[in-house]
């Protein structure tokens, strides 16, 4: 446990001194008084990292409602210094970030590291008493219940919740200073960012748009603009428009779990919302979990201002009507993220939707125009040069060239998880099994990791396996982590195909590994070891007229032990587990050290 708290310097922890009644706050409670309009409120965060009487100390808000948690300095000296390896010898208010520290290792993880935090061993105090007793006679009875009344409402607005806002409001959650992180679609959006000015269109027309937002710990999770809807139009003959009055646009979230929360939201709701979380697609329509393609109008009180934000549905704007389909000449399209407008622009069928004139790129491939702010150029293949939205299904991206292909010239590597470039594909093998059979995948001649080695076709080994699986002969590369070098002749193995042997002591006898040596008899000089391939090593001694004396003794063997036993083909692991075998259960043959 000691490492994980290796990011701090020694030198700062051995700098500090031990205070026993010193008063710390977790994160979380320290940010939560950050929010509670209280005198209270105030004192309590003036207090942290001062001396205290009651030995009450790394309060936190995580007990039953109306109480805090804490533990004692005492216990905490226990569980901190242990893990600093004694280097700790203190704590005070400078080193507050190695305290938050310990609440990183402890609520932030699966397993609590050290202790202090997260565990059933702490203590729970009631607010109020907590208060009286850190300030006695300070706070009046109807002040502290009125802090622990500002306290408990603080804690129902940190577990998430959904809340509708308009006017000014819109315009303050929109901005990233209120997001909980900065990830995922949310994150990314390109209105978290822009002045207030830009949502005026949203703020001055509280009668027809409002804002969803999803919150947690008073910090924003997700987002959608929540229109009042004034005529629907089915856009499919065979379909009778829906009846409904709200409409929920694109969700902007972190994670895609929380969409599905706005989704289920709205439908608890009565509310229509957008089917597709996407700028494209802006007449799908997901009502009582039945799909529409829908053409719909929202009737604005005003209309006219200087700037506007993007819009992903809604985007048609004349006079006071926005509509989510082209109407023709004279409307202001609300496509553009530095608070213009645009011109109707050229049609694409692909968005269904009309793009920027100056921004559209024709794609040969799907033979209409594209976004080109949205798109990718081909820099592979049979395609090469050409242009293609970035999220179409016929895109693919090669890690290793650093260019986009398309489908019909990649080729999928389970090794990488990945498509390649099908034209960079090397086959190589991955597996060998007992029996040498063995297993593929493919690879890119342009890793620059290379992971593989390259297989000789006229070594001894390769002939061998060649003969136990055919289909060897179809492979040139093989894993580098398959294979070793074996000492005799300097050249490169399958493991599978190895064997440690050392020196005989005997002059008569060539070189033999331990399994040989013990079956024949000879004794060997274990500081002389060397790995070569079992293929070469059993025609030598073939030749010499031993491997017929070591295959008698396997049989030998095989009928005193009842054993199956191949020696010839083994690998060194395999020798050694096969040796612990016959150690273990010949316990009569004599000749067996």
């Amino acid at each position: 446990m000691i490492t994980k708290f290796n990011t701090f310097s020694v030198d700062l922890l051995l700098e500090s001194a031990i205070n026993e009644s010193m008063l710390y706050y977790s994160p979380r409670f320290r940010k939560f008084l950050g929010n509670i309009d209280s005198p209270i409120a105030r004192a309590l965060e003036e207090t942290e990292g001062k001396d205290v009487k009651n030995d009450i100390t790394f309060i936190d808000l995580d007990g039953p409602e109306g109480y805090i948690t804490f533990n004692t300095m005492s216990n905490v000296l226990k569980k901190i210094v242990p893990n600093y390896d004694d280097a700790l010898t203190g704590l005070d208010k400078k080193h507050m970030p190695i305290l938050d520290r310990v609440w990183e290792l402890d609520v932030e993880r699966s397993e609590p590291a050290v202790g202090v935090y997260g565990v059933k061993s702490r203590n729970s105090l009631k607010l109020g008493r907590f208060i009286n007793r850190l300030f006695p006679n300070v706070y009046k009875d109807k002040e502290v219940e009125e802090f622990v009344n500002n306290y408990k409402a603080g804690l129902e607005k940190l577990s998430e919740h959904f809340e509708l806002v308009e006017g000014a409001d819109i315009g303050k959650w929109y901005h990233i200073d209120t997001y909980k992180k900065e990830s995922g679609h949310l994150g990314s959006s390109c209105m978290n960012r822009a002045p207030s000015s830009y949502f005026e269109i949203y703020m001055e027309n509280p009668k027809q748009c409002r804002m969803l937002i999803l919150v947690e710990d008073n910090e924003l999770v997700g987002r959608a603009i929540l229109w009042k809807v004034e005529h629907i139009t089915s856009l499919q003959r065979t379909q009778t428009p829906p009846e409904f009055e709200y409409f929920l646009d694109r969700q902007y979230t972190f994670t895609d779990s929380d969409v599905i929360k706005f989704k289920n939201y709205a439908d608890e709701q009565g509310w229509a919302y957008k089917r597709e979380r996407t700028h494209t697609q802006p007449t799908g329509v997901m009502f009582a979990g039945t799909s529409y393609e829908l053409k719909m109008t929202v009737k604005l009180d005003d209309g006219d201002f200087s700037e506007y934000p993007y819009m992903d549905t809604f985007k048609y704007l004349t006079g006071e009507t926005l509509c989510n389909e082209n109407q023709g000449s004279g409307e202001r399209v609300l496509n553009q993220t530095d608070g213009t407008w645009g011109d109707s622009g050229r049609w694409s069928d692909y968005y269904e939707d009309y793009i920027d004139e100056d921004n559209a790129v024709y794609s040969d491939y799907l033979e209409d125009w594209i976004d080109g702010d949205d798109c990718v150029r081909i820099g592979l293949g049979s395609r090469e040069d050409e242009y293609m939205p970035s999220d179409h299904n016929s895109v693919y991206y090669d890690q290793f060239r650093g260019e986009y292909m398309m489908s019909d010239d990649s080729v999928y590597s389970s090794w990488y998880g990945d498509s390649i470039y099908s034209e960079d594909v090397i086959e190589c093998v991955t597996e060998i099994s007992e029996d040498f059979r063995i297993t593929t995948d493919i690879f890119s001649s342009y890793d620059d990791n290379n992971p593989y080695s390259d297989i000789d076709h006229g070594e001894n080994w390769f002939n061998f396996v060649n003969e136990q699986d055919g289909e060897w002969e179809d492979y040139y590369y093989i894993l580098s982590n398959l294979m070793v070098k074996e000492e005799q002749y300097g050249r490169e193995i399958p493991k599978v195909l190895s064997t440690v042997v050392s020196m005989s002591l005997d002059d008569e006898m060539p070189d033999l590994n331990k399994i040989d040596a013990y079956l024949l008899g000879v004794k060997l000089n274990k500081d002389n070891e060397m790995i070569v391939d079992i293929v070469t090593y059993n025609e030598e001694l073939e030749s010499e007229g031993i491997l017929a004396k070591i295959i008698a003794k396997i049989k030998e063997l095989e009928n005193q032990l009842s054993i199956p036993f191949d020696r010839r083909l083994t690998s060194t692991k395999q020798t050694e587990d096969l040796e612990a075998q016959i150690k273990e259960r010949a316990l009569t043959v004599t000749y067996l050290p």
